[in-house]
């Protein structure tokens, strides 16, 4: 199986919510970056998102099944989206929140269920974690499937997470 990298320099990735690049820029331009194996390619150019098939991989999942099409669409913009294609159709999608110097959180990794029991999920795993722009972050996530996966990344179960939910009140 060829497992290639490309980096292709097109600017800043990373933009800040106002639309400005200054926050991420760290003054000089960022590679976006594709990486191949046989028909497969995991990409990080956000433009590659492809929101309809990623809505719908959404929506299949036990945490994204009552998240509706805008929120996906506003998700993608804010985050450092990973896309997962097969032949540049969208079969697999991952997110990352940074700061991009301390802290990521993994979320919304999902592949298209046809596409599953083919290694694609340990090599989507991989390569985020061993994005150069975050792999020296500590990552969390938030999952109650899929631990044997994340473990073998050196992921640690832990008792310490909390969560708020949205529409939560103060008791």
């Amino acid at each position: 199986m060829e497992n290639e990298i490309n980096r292709v320099k097109i600017g800043p990735s990373y933009p800040a919510r106002n639309g400005s690049s200054e926050l991420h820029d760290k003054g000089s331009e960022q590679s976006q970056m594709e990486w191949h194996r046989d028909e497969f390619t995991i990409t990080d150019e956000r433009s590659k998102v492809q929101t309809g098939a990623v809505a719908e991989l959404l929506a299949k999942t036990y945490w994204g099944q009552k998240r509706p099409r805008q929120a996906v669409e506003k998700l993608i913009p804010n985050s450092f989206c990973f896309s997962l294609l097969c032949d540049g159709k969208q079969i697999g999608f991952a997110r990352v929140v940074t700061d991009l110097t301390v802290f990521s959180w993994l979320s919304d990794l999902v592949i298209n269920d046809h596409y599953r029991g083919k290694g694609l999920g340990r090599w989507f795993v991989d390569y985020i974690l061993n994005h150069p722009e975050i792999a020296g972050t500590q990552f969390v996530l938030q999952t109650t499937q899929g631990h044997a996966l994340y473990e073998k990344f050196g992921f640690q179960r832990s008792e310490k997470l909390m969560t708020r939910q949205p529409g939560t009140h103060p008791g």
